[in-house]
């Protein structure tokens, strides 16, 4: 992590790093994409889980394979 921030001095890099353990630590945030790029992104995943759907895919395949909720799934084939 020094080497992504050589201004800064080592005592504070090590310190913000060990916040970031801390407080995040074994979890997977999570950031959203905004703007036009992240909307184009979501609506052609959208389109492929309700393709794969109609071919006879199961809600819970899809949500480990896309990494959403099972909801989330539902939500997604029911809007299309």
């Amino acid at each position: 992590m020094l080497a992504r921030v050589p201004d800064l001095p080592a005592n504070d890099v090590m310190a913000v790093e060990q916040e970031i353990r801390r407080d995040w630590g074994g979890d997977r945030p999570y950031i959203a994409k905004s703007g036009e790029a992240g909307r184009i992104e979501r609506t052609r995943r959208e389109e492929a889980i309700r393709a794969e759907h109609r071919r006879g895919e199961r809600p819970g395949f899809l949500s480990r394979k896309w990494g959403l909720s099972i909801r989330h799934v539902q939500r997604i084939v029911k809007e299309g």
